[in-house]
């Protein structure tokens, strides 16, 4: 069972509406990493920090599972980006 249907229409719309939020003042935007491979389903989108992080300027959160060294090496191709389980499990820092 899926959550969504994913068609030739749902990568656009997704980025359409992230594009939107950026004017909207948020705290935070929080996206979900797929939960299983989805390599296979056509029009899917299999690395979603990657993919919507160029959309996005404020703080965007993904979940799913990162370690602080997957969460930071993410980090590093794109701009930052909060892991919940990469900051649950690195030090805290005072600035």
């Amino acid at each position: 069972m899926e959550a969504i249907t994913i068609d030739d229409q749902t990568g656009p719309t997704f980025d359409y509406v992230i594009q939107i939020l950026n004017a909207s003042m948020l705290a935070y935007l929080h996206l979900l990493e797929p939960m299983k491979p989805v390599d296979d389903i056509p029009y899917a989108i299999s690395h979603v920090a990657e993919h919507f992080r160029p959309l996005y300027a404020g703080t965007l959160i993904i979940n799913k599972g990162l370690t602080f060294e997957t969460g930071t090496r993410s980090s590093s191709v794109v701009r930052p980006t909060l892991s919940h389980s990469a900051r649950r499990t690195s030090q805290i820092r005072t600035w």
